[in-house]
């Protein structure tokens, strides 16, 4: 005849369903860093991000209170907002890569397909309009 422990094997099913659960918890954590939304107060979309300088990055899209404009927000690693634009050519970027000097070039949609150069701060260097339907990735 065999003795079985009933109390024994209860708190090692226990034990292990503890642990289990300790290591899925523990793995569905570790998957984010930070989240965050933001808002202009309009009806923002967000399209594309790239790196910028000293581990900071862009985020562009669009924000349309009333036009559709172009949106630029710089955030840091953490999420933290550095510096948000509006571009008030209305349209829809779509696509942004940085450029060596810590700015970034993004395009998208006026109408017509556009791109634009700005600098780290933000400031237009540049607009140019082209005769193409639109711009989808910069390389």
């Amino acid at each position: 005849m065999r003795i079985f422990n009933l109390k024994t094997y209860k708190i090692a099913k226990l034990g292990l369903i503890f642990i289990f659960s300790l290591i899925f918890c523990q793995s569905l954590s570790s998957q984010f860093y930070w989240q965050k939304t933001y808002s202009a107060g309009g009806d923002e979309e967000a399209f594309d991000i790239c790196e910028a300088d000293n581990n900071n990055y862009y985020i562009v899209g669009l924000t349309a209170p009333s036009f559709r404009n172009g949106y630029v927000i710089k955030i840091n690693e953490f999420g933290d907002t550095i510096w948000t634009k509006t571009y008030l050519f209305i349209g829809e970027i779509y696509t942004v890569a940085p450029t060596n000097d810590g700015g970034c070039i993004f395009a998208g949609y006026t109408g017509q397909a556009f791109a634009c150069r700005i600098n780290s701060d933000g400031d237009t260097l540049w607009v140019r309009q082209y005769n193409t339907i639109n711009f989808q990735d910069i390389k």
